[in-house]
C-alpha cells in the first residue's frame, strides 16, 4: 500500500471529520415573501432528555412563530420549540418540539454534552474546522434544494479580544477548504451563522474525534475575521 503524503493524510483527516459533524449541522430557512433562503444553521444536541439546536441568539431576534423552517422529505415544515437565548453572548438554545426532534433523528445525529468542549484555551495558530451551509453554496429553486456545505480548515489568530469568543482566519483569498478532490477558495460567509466551529483530534485515520468549540456570528471582511461564541457561555443553561 502507498504511503499517504502529509497533505492527503491532513485532507482524509478533515474529510472523515466532516463527514460525521455534517450528521449534526441542520440549515434552517425563511421565506421573504417570495422564496425560501437559508436563514442560519445550527448544530442538534440532545440533553437531559431534551433536544436542542445550538445556534447564533441573534439570528432569532425579532422572528415571530413560523418565520423559519427546515427542510424535509422533500418540503417545507415549521421548526417548532422555544429559544432560550443568552442574556449577554449571541448564542442560544432552541428546544424543539418532540414531533420535530423525532423527525430530524430520522436523518441526523443529535451530539451528546461529551462533544461540547469547555474550559477550551485557543492557542495562536490553533487549527480547527468551521462547518455549515452558506446561502452562497446552496441551491434553492421551490421544493429543488441542493445543500452544499463548506469544510473550512482554518486557524485562531494572535488577537483574541474577548474571552468568550474564538477570532479566527476566514480569508476568501489566501485561505480554502478541503474535499477529497483538492482545496478550493472559501465562499461568502453569508448564512453562516449557527454552525460549528471545531476541533478534531485525530490519534490516526480510524481515531479521530471531534468537539464543538464555537458557534459562529460573525465575518468581519476588512479583517478576513471570523468570530466564534465559545460553547462555554452556554454553561449554565446544560449543566
Amino acid at each position: 500500500t502507498r504511503k499517504m503524503r502529509p497533505i492527503e493524510t491532513i485532507r482524509q483527516i478533515v474529510w472523515n471529520a466532516s463527514s460525521n459533524i455534517l450528521k449534526h449541522t441542520i440549515v434552517i430557512y425563511s421565506f421573504n415573501g417570495k422564496k425560501h433562503y437559508i436563514h442560519c444553521n445550527g448544530i442538534l444536541f440532545n440533553h437531559n432528555q431534551k433536544s436542542y439546536i445550538i445556534t447564533a441568539e441573534h439570528a432569532f431576534t425579532n422572528i415571530q412563530p413560523g418565520d423559519l423552517k427546515i427542510f424535509r422529505n422533500g418540503n417545507f415544515c415549521f421548526l417548532e420549540g422555544t429559544i432560550i437565548g443568552h442574556p449577554i453572548y449571541d448564542i442560544a438554545l432552541f428546544e424543539l418540539e418532540n414531533n420535530i426532534a423525532s423527525c430530524l433523528s430520522e436523518d441526523y445525529v443529535f451530539l451528546e454534552k461529551w462533544s461540547l468542549l469547555f474550559n477550551h484555551r485557543p492557542e495562536y495558530k490553533q487549527k480547527y474546522l468551521l462547518i455549515g451551509y452558506p446561502s452562497s453554496k446552496t441551491l434553492v429553486n421551490g421544493l429543488s434544494i441542493k445543500e452544499k456545505p463548506i469544510v473550512y480548515h482554518t486557524a485562531t489568530l494572535k488577537a483574541q479580544p474577548k474571552s468568550n469568543e474564538v477570532w479566527f482566519s476566514y480569508n476568501k483569498r489566501k485561505s480554502g477548504k478541503y474535499d477529497q478532490k483538492g482545496f478550493f477558495f472559501a465562499p461568502n460567509p453569508v448564512g453562516l451563522s449557527g454552525s460549528g466551529l471545531w476541533y478534531v483530534d485525530a490519534l490516526s485515520l480510524d481515531n479521530i474525534q471531534y468537539h464543538l468549540v464555537g458557534i459562529f456570528k460573525e465575518f468581519e471582511g476588512k479583517k478576513n475575521t471570523g468570530i466564534s461564541t465559545k460553547i462555554d457561555c452556554l454553561k449554565e443553561q446544560i449543566n
